[in-house]
């Protein structure tokens, strides 16, 4: 028996229904749905279990409180921390472990939080046209050599490759050895939802 195991992203998964005519190609499926927040939570927690640190929030808390009181609102802010980041990351385990580590300032004191700094998708606003189209092919086939981008937006390969690495520089996307280029996790989210509100991708 020869088992075939395929994952694919979901705007990848779309695009192949459309190509192939909604023909179903596979038995079984399985969708990996968004987690919850507290999944989220309990992975951050592991995570920072596993690294034999601990964070504190104190510096998150506005009020001017000791004793009891001071803990039970470091408690609350805690929870209202990790519900944002789940929040913000849309469910997403790799994005909100991502902003996590970009949460965390080390001092004399030891570690703590702070709040993370999300990009602002108002730079975006100034992209080329093409630019534009490449971040919806990288967004939508999940990855893309530059011949395949240049293919999928149809502009020259050398004007993709100019500006694909202009992109980069930018942060907003990454290359591999092989090639492949990716949405980066710090700009993921800002991305996904610029290119919706620009009707370059649909839910």
């Amino acid at each position: 028996t020869v088992v075939w195991i395929c994952s694919f992203a979901r705007y990848t998964w779309r695009y192949l229904g459309r190509a192939r005519q909604r023909q179903d190609l596979f038995r079984d499926h399985l969708v990996l749905e968004p987690w919850s927040e507290e999944d989220i939570a309990t992975l951050i927690r592991h995570r920072m279990e596993v690294a034999g640190r601990e964070a504190s929030f104190r510096d998150l808390v506005v009020e001017q409180l000791a004793g009891n009181a001071l803990e039970d609102a470091v408690l609350r802010t805690e929870g209202e921390y990790l519900r944002l980041l789940w929040d913000f990351a849309s469910g997403n385990p790799r994005i909100a472990i991502h902003f996590w580590k970009h949460s965390l300032v080390e001092d004399e004191d030891g570690l703590k939080v702070r709040l993370f700094a999300a990009p602002s998708g108002d730079e975006l606003e100034d992209l080329h046209e093409t630019s534009l189209f490449l971040l919806a092919t990288i967004a939508l086939h999940e990855n893309a050599t530059v011949a395949e981008a240049s293919m999928s937006v149809g502009a020259p390969t050398r004007e993709c490759s100019a500006l694909l690495s202009y992109l980069r520089n930018r942060g907003y996307v990454t290359v591999d050895a092989g090639g492949y280029w990716r949405l980066t996790t710090h700009w993921y989210r800002i991305l996904v939802r610029h290119l919706r509100r620009n009707r370059l991708l649909f839910d």
